[in-house]
């Protein structure tokens, strides 16, 4: 899928002059959202909260706000009900964002997909397993092609976990340095470029694009997209006056709250919480796992981004940062049918591989906090699932159910 058929799909159609086609489209695409309406609702009916404590569901159409809906507890303890400005924890989430910020970087010149790694942090140079240094750009680093991985992927005993590195969730006061120092002293799991493992990469992207910038991650965010685009709740910190949506995990019984330090088994390992973390000033900006906002600023960066990335990216950026970046590099751990972009997320190849509702080029990711997205270029549909309970929130029957009730024969 080359980068022409994705400009063709982030423009918005033909313009129509007809009025009374005009009008019979509007009159269609009105029914169609009251459909959905209604088997959304029905899904939230049966999810919240025996499976999902609580959620914000906010789903936008040709660049409309077509459905939001706010259901159950931002906290259960206190009976503090979620509503449509509740923060949350992004998780990966934070990975596009990051993705985007870089990118408007490199519109500025300050910071190269092909640039070395080590050109901009000089300790960062990771090595084989044979020893040897190996070219590492940040083009690996955003594809997730360049040999690191993620220690809640590796097991308790694994290398990343025995060396005491943080997933950027875990370990308050931890600095980018001291995390990124115990990253490099390990050996890559294979040479850049060669397979696909998604990683920290994130996280060592934005620690070089504090040094380029001379700025805090925090402040880079704030400055190249939060306040162009009028995204007051996008931070890598929080305080308590904000009131975060508490987080839960799922068990046998129903959603818990996760503990000051929670372990929660996900894929091949357990992935490390501290959900304080957040609001520890001290702790590293993670690129890849540290932003709290609400669904509504997501939606409006997706929109921004689907539409071309005006007035923060350049329309060669955000084609490019949608795009396949993985190419014939294997991608046996993403679903079938799916690749990898350099926007922190996966692009749909062939949706009869993947055995999916989703036009071929849709965008999609979740949030290991309980939070799940997607975009359909194709129809002009971006939808954004926060949820404060994990793994329920970000896959499984939950996130099929709310594609399902979207999909079904309504969007011509």
């Amino acid at each position: 899928m080359g980068k022409a058929w994705v400009q063709r799909a982030m423009r918005k159609g033909p313009a129509l002059s007809d009025t009374a086609n005009i009008s019979s489209i509007q009159k269609s695409r009105k029914a169609s959202s009251q459909h959905f309406t209604a088997r959304l609702n029905a899904v939230l009916d049966r999810f919240v909260p025996e499976r999902i404590l609580g959620c914000v569901v906010l789903v936008t159409r040709f660049g409309e706000t077509v459905y939001e809906s706010a259901r159950g507890y931002a906290d259960i303890a206190t009976a503090r009900p979620v509503h449509c400005e509740t923060l949350f924890r992004y998780a990966s989430l934070t990975k596009l964002v990051l993705s985007t910020a870089f990118f408007a970087m490199m519109d500025r010149g300050q910071i190269g997909l092909d640039d070395p790694v080590a050109k901009i942090l000089p300790d960062f140079r990771p090595r084989t397993t044979d020893g040897r240094y190996p070219p590492l750009t940040f083009r690996h680093l955003l594809s997730h092609s360049s040999g690191l991985s993620y220690g809640f992927l590796q097991g308790v005993d694994g290398p990343y976990r025995l060396a005491g590195v943080s997933d950027g969730m875990d370990q308050p006061g931890l600095t980018a340095s001291e995390n990124l120092r115990r990253l490099a002293g390990l050996p890559l799991f294979f040479e850049p470029g060669t397979a696909w493992q998604y990683s920290l990469g994130s996280d060592v992207v934005g620690a070089a694009m504090e040094v380029a910038a001379l700025k805090s991650l925090d402040n880079i965010v704030r400055e190249l997209i939060a306040e162009p685009l009028g995204l007051t709740s996008i931070r890598f910190y929080a305080s308590e006056s904000d009131q975060l949506a508490t987080p839960y995990f799922n068990d046998r019984d129903g959603p818990r709250p996760m503990s000051d330090e929670q372990a929660v088994h996900y894929d091949a390992g357990d992935v490390l919480f501290t959900p304080r973390r957040c609001y520890d000033c001290l702790s590293y900006p993670s690129g890849g796992s540290g932003i709290v906002g609400t669904a509504k600023d997501f939606s409006k960066l997706l929109e921004v981004l689907r539409t071309g990335g005006h007035p923060i990216l350049s329309e060669t950026s955000a084609i490019t940062l949608a795009a396949d970046a993985t190419g014939a590099i294997p991608t046996s751990a993403l679903e079938p049918g799916w690749r990898f972009t350099l926007g922190g997320f996966a692009l749909l190849i062939d949706p009869v591989a993947d055995a999916t509702y989703s036009s071929a080029g849709t965008w999609r990711w979740g949030g290991v906090y309980g939070n799940h997205w997607f975009v359909d270029p194709r129809k002009s549909l971006s939808v954004v699932v926060l949820t404060n309970t994990t793994p329920a929130g970000m896959t499984g029957p939950f996130a099929e159910a709310i594609r399902e009730a979207l999909y079904l024969g309504e969007f011509e």
